[in-house]
């Protein structure tokens, strides 16, 4: 069970390792430049939580964990639509101890 923990760690830790250069050169390129089109983390950058709650902006974790969430949603969405578009996927059994 530790090893799990150990293991989700690990992968947050990648994850933020991954994300905060880039959060980071927008920070720096949205402060110098303005463009007409805005990607979801610009938007997230602009974000800031109401006055109940502090009046204040995202921190670059939460920012991390927003981005993680719309990349892992993109792919499971990317998933479900390749297995709908392709019944074959679905006749072909699932579980390794059905293939013989």
């Amino acid at each position: 069970m530790l090893l799990r923990w150990v293991e989700l760690f690990h992968l947050i830790r990648n994850q933020g390792n991954t994300l905060l250069p880039i959060i980071r050169a927008c920070r720096r390129e949205s402060k110098i430049n303005k463009f007409e089109h805005q990607s979801y983390l610009d938007s997230l950058l602009g974000l800031s939580f109401p006055k109940e709650l502090g009046d204040r902006k995202l921190s670059e974790e939460e920012i991390v964990s927003l981005c993680s969430e719309f990349l892992t949603c993109k792919c499971r969405h990317h998933g479900h639509r390749t297995i709908v578009n392709h019944g074959e996927f679905s006749e072909t059994p699932i579980c390794p101890s059905q293939i013989a």
